[in-house]
């Protein structure tokens, strides 16, 4: 038995250690931001969040992203809707959203005009092993909101930059 809580011991310690080194214990505030209209370029989704299908669309985008000659970010704005999210589904758009808006449609993708916003955002270091759940951001966002007297509009926006994960909640 002795040895068995000596075990369990030596692994809580490590995961402790792991946890602090990847810097899972470095506290994450929202900043309050103003983000300018943005021009969004890809597909809308709905459907389960680890389907193949929502891969295939987020790496046919990098694919594009990278064959193309101007600068972008990988741009997802996921609808909050409670209802389909119970059973593990989730509405999102998946595109780019160019440095540059491009003269026309580039590779005949659809697209998303995001109004200029007021909201909050929560800057995170890409460690898949001490991120954040989206329902943590979720709720220190509407508690953000709500010391605001303010309310979310019911959308993230989340943008991939080099190994950080920006996710802007706007306010109404």
């Amino acid at each position: 038995m002795r040895k068995y809580l000596i075990l369990g011991g030596i692994i809580v310690l490590t995961g402790i250690v792991v946890n602090f080194t990847l810097g899972g214990f470095e506290p994450i505030e929202p900043v309050l931001v103003s983000a300018r209209e943005t021009q969004l370029y890809g597909w809308p989704y709905e459907g389960y969040h680890a389907s193949d299908s929502l891969d295939r669309q987020v790496g046919r985008l990098r694919e594009i992203l990278a064959a193309s000659n101007r600068p972008g970010t990988l741009t997802i704005v996921n609808y909050l809707q409670p209802d389909l999210e119970k059973r593990g589904v989730v509405k999102q758009f998946v595109g780019i959203a160019w440095d540059t808006a491009p003269e026309q449609n580039p590779f005949g993708l659809d697209t998303l005009t995001l109004p200029a916003y007021n909201g909050f955002q929560f800057n995170i270091t890409l460690k898949p092993l001490v991120m954040p759940s989206p329902e943590k951001l979720k709720r220190m966002a509407r508690e953000a909101a709500k010391t605001m007297e303010g309310q979310l509009q019911g959308i993230s926006i989340e943008q991939y930059k080099n190994q950080t994960l920006v996710v802007n909640f706007p306010l109404k």
